[in-house]
């Protein structure tokens, strides 16, 4: 059997607005679940949750660039924002 890739590459478009946003909501929702996964030494879980994180932040760089309606980018900026703020958070207590 041969070898495969492990590198995914993003489609043309990767994911739909609503994938993105449920995303987006469940990534915050987690973040308190990683407080204590944290604090009970589960780092593996905390990695994983870091690389969504970071998986979520290249998936709406690549959508904005798909869409043209002004409307469906300002709603996937403000997404982007308040994953940055996610991210810088994730920085500075993991």
């Amino acid at each position: 059997m041969a070898r495969r890739n492990k590198t995914m590459k993003l489609p043309k478009h990767a994911a739909t607005f609503h994938s993105l946003h449920s995303w987006h909501k469940r990534m915050f929702e987690e973040l308190g679940w990683m407080v204590l996964m944290k604090a009970k030494g589960y780092d593996y879980k905390v990695e994983a949750y870091k690389k969504s994180v970071d998986n979520l932040l290249k998936s709406l760089e690549h959508v904005m660039k798909e869409y043209k309606d002004q409307n469906k980018i300002h709603d996937l900026k403000v997404l982007h924002m308040n994953v940055m703020v996610l991210k810088d958070h994730i920085k500075k207590d993991f």
